[in-house]
């Protein structure tokens, strides 16, 4: 790859990966870890750097009551962000208002798990 090539490609995303998933009785921190895992593995793949990654604690239905929701809405905010990642939306809980505010901001959101989508992702 040349100078030039690198000039020519467009800049990554800044994203940030949000992480909310029930914990385990045997394993608490696996499915964290594998949501996790998966972010960062899809972010390159469709343009998009990990920049941020927040954790919630499952259980609060309304991602507005949620302290790390409130961080990413903060970058959002501030334009740190341009995406956020969650492994899926019925565990983020983020629905039509939620998403709603982030896209007038400019943000989109991706879903990582596979099955979402025919192309490993279901875009919002």
């Amino acid at each position: 790859m040349t100078t030039t090539d690198t000039l020519r490609r467009p800049a990554a995303v800044p994203a940030a990966l949000y992480v909310c998933v029930e914990r385990g009785p045997h394993r608490p921190t696996l499915v964290a870890e594998r949501a996790e895992a998966e972010g960062r593995d899809f972010a390159p793949r469709h343009g998009l750097t990990v920049t941020d990654t927040i954790t919630d604690r499952y259980g609060k239905q309304d991602p507005h009551h949620r302290d790390g929701w409130l961080h990413v809405r903060e970058l959002a905010d501030s334009g740190r962000i341009g995406a956020v990642i969650a492994r899926w939306p019925s565990t983020a809980r983020l629905r039509s208002r939620a998403i709603t505010e982030l896209a007038t901001l400019g943000v989109e959101v991706f879903y990582s798990w596979p099955p979402l989508g025919p192309t490993g992702a279901d875009r919002r």
